[in-house]
């Protein structure tokens, strides 16, 4: 499973359709639209015992809690530490990679349309072995 945390719905569903295009099925990605909600969510499954997601994708710009404070929350907690962590951005690249350097984050991907996303995608799920 891997957790998706974007707040806004036509992104969310779109990121999704690409995560089905890079060849993972839409029943493993569990959608959050709030970075606080996906923390509730994270927490909850550790104190239950469910299986921790594989791999979050996170926008940065998010109403209440940023991506860039839940990556870091997650990068200084024990349970979350070795999950890893992509934003999914709209900023510069120079921009991604001071995001990248200052949350401990594991990667960026561009929010640049269908053809650049789907293979960058699939490579991050296959460089994570969430996908083969």
């Amino acid at each position: 499973m891997i957790l998706l945390v974007e707040d806004i719905g036509y992104t969310g569903h779109l990121l999704k359709e690409y995560l089905a295009s890079a060849g993972l099925c839409e029943e493993r990605v569990v959608w959050m639209r709030s970075a606080d909600s996906a923390l509730h969510l994270l927490s909850k499954m550790s104190h239950d015992g469910f299986p921790l997601p594989k791999l979050i994708f996170s926008d940065n710009t998010m109403p209440g809690m940023t991506g860039a404070e839940l990556c870091q929350s997650l990068k200084r907690d024990k349970r979350y530490v070795s999950i890893p962590f992509v934003f999914v951005t709209g900023v510069a690249p120079k921009d991604a990679q001071k995001l990248l350097e200052e949350t401990g984050a594991d990667g960026y991907i561009s929010k640049e349309g269908y053809d650049k996303m789907v293979p960058e995608l699939r490579g991050v799920l296959v460089r994570f072995g969430v996908i083969t």
